[in-house]
């Protein structure tokens, strides 16, 4: 998915278990920019990214879910909150959804509140920084089933819905479930202005927050 939104851009996409091995290889292939470097820096400022995207070499690593990665280091932290359940019943894998206590949000740089235009504006200030049948199953027989029983029930062939996420994870099974019809959810982010906070404020805050996190102190 990542790869067909990206395709003709800079960015390069690793899959792997052991993630630090997989970026290693990338710099191995393309070498990389020390971003510590002040002349790097310069060449990395986001108001001056377009001179850099020519180049092939490796400027920064993006790690999904790398917070909990303790053993890299992380230059910034961006943090993905939920609106519409925050912390959910608050408590740790597996009881809850949480895969550090609340306390790690201390080592965050950025939080960023997805959903918020499903909240309301009032809900979001106060926070700190037709019948639907849905089943969850990968067994293409028993969704077959399922969808033959809800035609039954109202009359109508019922229409499957995908996100783009679970339509790449295996698009050939949801093939076996013609004559029904399958859509496929796609989403983009979109920045909503709140408390004068608008996306070119967002890549603003991201680039003072790594101009002080690299420099370091003076």
């Amino acid at each position: 998915m990542l790869g067909r939104h990206l395709l003709g851009g800079p960015a390069k996409i690793g899959v792997g278990a052991n993630r630090a091995a997989v970026a290693a290889a990338y710099f191995e292939k393309y070498g990389y920019v020390d971003p510590r470097s002040s002349t790097s820096y310069q060449r990395l400022r986001l108001n001056k990214v377009e001179s850099h995207l020519n180049s092939e070499k490796v400027g920064a690593v993006i790690l999904d879910d790398g917070m909990q990665h303790w053993s890299l280091h992380h230059d910034l932290e961006v943090v993905m909150v939920n609106g519409l359940v925050l912390w959910g019943c608050c408590h740790l894998l597996p009881l809850g959804p949480l895969r550090e206590p609340l306390t790690a949000l201390k080592r965050a740089d950025v939080a960023v509140i997805h959903h918020a235009d499903m909240i309301g504006a009032s809900f979001v200030d106060r926070l700190n920084f037709s019948d639907h049948h849905i089943f969850q199953a990968r067994d293409v027989d028993l969704i077959r089933r399922r969808l033959e029983e809800l035609e039954d029930k109202f009359g109508s062939k019922p229409v499957v819905v995908v996100t783009e996420k679970d339509y790449d994870r295996d698009a050939e099974i949801l093939k076996g479930l013609y004559p029904f019809k399958v859509l496929v959810l796609c989403s983009a982010l979109q920045f909503l202005s709140q408390k004068g906070c608008t996306e070119k404020g967002f890549k603003k805050l991201l680039e003072e927050s790594l101009r002080v996190k690299l420099r370091g102190p003076n």
